[in-house]
């Protein structure tokens, strides 16, 4: 019987141009490598994989979240809540790793010239596409699914409808990314590509959050509301589509669930579809395209902006080494665009929380009295550790990481003042200006004093995390290691575990907030601690790089 469905398999995959043997051997390799990847680049460090932390934490926050709901929603709103919050998990995961996934250039070189047609490639792509989403999706919607057939309105068929109703909405997910990057590649290079990504990832973070909160903020009026009226509403969302998918597979056979749900099917296909066609036939025009994009010219910097550059660098570097990271790391931060497409899309949330604010006419000045203190100030600094995460999770990765072997070969006396230098480059570059802009942009609601008091407290305890975050840092040169596939998803899952600290901070700030005579001690306070806890990481990182070095050199020599 096995035999005979493997047979079929083989003849519907030549039908279609997919070569079986090519196709099974090269998903093959390409999930090694990404597995033994994730290995590899710990330098020879025991570590989990991010692929498994990821599942872990996302498997126990989804959980989490269903104790909470189980009970109180009913079985449609259930559904929706955590189809919508599984889809929009996948499609920020998909975004995020995209590149690394389906668009390769680097595969090209290796494979361009072999006998590989081109639907057998992107099939294997594809394929490792949906291996990620398919267990990721899983992790999302495993709990939720089991906790669902206890609700006081579902059966105990619950769980065998939602999950594979709610992979089927990871798929749709996933094939919508797919698509847009698909329209965004025929008319754009590829280095144009990445600035436009970074663009639609603050976009989408954006829309991700702030349509999150304002489901949330709903579901209590549609729960109180008559079904009907409040559930045509939700219908006609993506997520709504699925929710009515698993309503009928629970036997509700209402009209409006058979019409929205035979609607999110038809174009779960139609994008599966298109996105086979779209790809297939082209992928390897596409490869060589990307391969062969000319780089544009660089804006030169005006003569003024230089001189400051250079008197910045000054004033806060003072040895070779720590001037040389500086330079090196701002540079990075200002022209590398795969680091910026995994650094800015945080900056969304931020917008969101304002946008909040104003809906909910909640941007009170947190430093007079009130009764409501407005939470939405606290929320917006937590931008900075956001960023934060980011940053320490991608210090170690570049694409030009060949051209590591230059700090190995390189005179450098004291690893801790390169590590000094790349820490005060993040702050100038990255912290400095957001802070600096959210002050301004408070100004509108606030006295400018009280905004950029609140920008000051923000950054101050920016710094004071950013000493915590590097004291958990692997150690390596900056930007000398290969990237890594789930690099940017695992720092998902930190965000997700650094609550209770995100939490002691937003503590912190409201107690200083209602107590302003304390601000002055409190800063100076936070402002030293942070700059131990700074050396501290700076001594720790250089150690640890220094220990990987030596162990680099001693292979080598053996």
């Amino acid at each position: 019987m096995s035999r005979w469905l493997l047979t079929l398999a083989e003849r519907a995959a030549r039908r279609v141009g997919i070569d079986p043997h090519q196709y099974w051997h090269l998903l093959r390799i390409s999930l090694v490598l990404d597995f033994r990847r994730q290995s590899a680049v710990s330098s020879g460090q025991s570590t989990q994989s991010a692929l498994l932390m990821t599942c872990l934490v996302f498997g126990i926050f989804s959980l989490v979240l269903a104790l909470f709901t189980f009970r109180t929603l009913n079985t449609f709103l259930y559904s929706f809540m955590f189809l919508a919050y599984s889809m929009v998990m996948v499609a920020f995961i998909v975004l995020s790793e995209f590149g690394a996934t389906i668009i390769s250039p680097d595969d090209y070189e290796i494979l361009g010239h072999r006998p590989i047609a081109s639907r057998t490639y992107f099939a294997v792509k594809l394929s490792n596409l949906l291996f990620y989403v398919l267990v990721i999706g899983s992790a999302l919607n495993i709990f939720p699914g089991l906790l669902g057939a206890f609700s006081e309105s579902a059966d105990r068929l619950f769980p065998f409808i939602y999950f594979p109703v709610a992979l089927v909405a990871c798929l749709f997910s996933a094939m919508v990314v797919v698509l847009l990057y698909g329209a965004l590649l025929r008319v754009v290079n590829y280095e144009r590509f990445k600035d436009v990504l970074v663009y639609i990832q603050v976009v989408f973070s954006f829309f991700a959050f702030f349509g999150y909160q304002v489901l949330l903020r709903m579901m209590p009026y549609l729960e109180q509301g008559q079904p009907s009226g409040g559930h045509r509403v939700l219908l006609i969302a993506p997520p709504g589509w699925f929710a009515g998918l698993v309503q009928l597979g629970l036997g509700q056979w209402a009209r409006d669930y058979a019409l929205w749900a035979g609607w999110g099917v038809l174009m779960t296909g139609l994008l599966v579809g298109a996105g086979l066609r779209s790809f297939s036939l082209e992928y390897s025009f596409h490869l060589a395209r990307l391969r062969t994009a000319t780089a544009e010219r660089r804006r030169s910097r005006s003569p003024s902006g230089a001189r400051i550059a250079r008197a910045l660098e000054r004033v806060l570097v003072r040895s070779s080494e720590e001037r040389a990271a500086f330079f090196f790391v701002r540079q990075m931060l200002r022209r590398n665009r795969t680091l910026k497409l995994r650094l800015y899309p945080a900056l969304g949330f931020p917008i969101a929380f304002l946008v909040l604010g104003i809906m909910e006419k909640s941007m009170g000045d947190p430093f007079l009295p009130s009764k409501r203190f407005p939470s939405v100030a606290l929320f917006m600094v937590l931008v900075g550790p956001l960023l934060i995460l980011n940053f320490q999770a991608l210090l170690p990765y570049s694409e030009e990481h060949a051209a590591g072997w230059l700090f190995r070969v390189a005179p450098v006396r004291d690893l801790t003042r390169v590590f000094a230098g790349v820490r005060k480059a993040f702050l100038i570059s990255i912290l400095l200006p957001l802070f600096l802009l959210m002050g301004l942009l408070l100004s509108w609601f606030w006295t400018p004093a009280h905004a950029f008091c609140h920008a000051a407290i923000g950054f101050i305890l920016s710094y004071l995390f950013l000493g915590v975050a590097l004291l958990f840092y692997r150690g390596g040169f900056p930007f000398s290691q290969e990237p890594a596939k789930m690099t940017q998803t695992q720092q998902m899952t930190l965000a997700f575990l650094s609550m209770p600290l995100f939490g002691a901070l937003f503590f912190l700030m409201y107690v200083l907030y209602r107590h302003p005579g304390w601000l002055a001690a409190a800063a100076i306070v936070l402002l030293l601690l942070g700059w131990g806890l700074n050396r501290a990481a700076d001594r720790k990182a250089a150690r640890v790089t220094r220990r990987q070095l030596e162990e680099t050199l001693f292979t080598e020599i053996e």
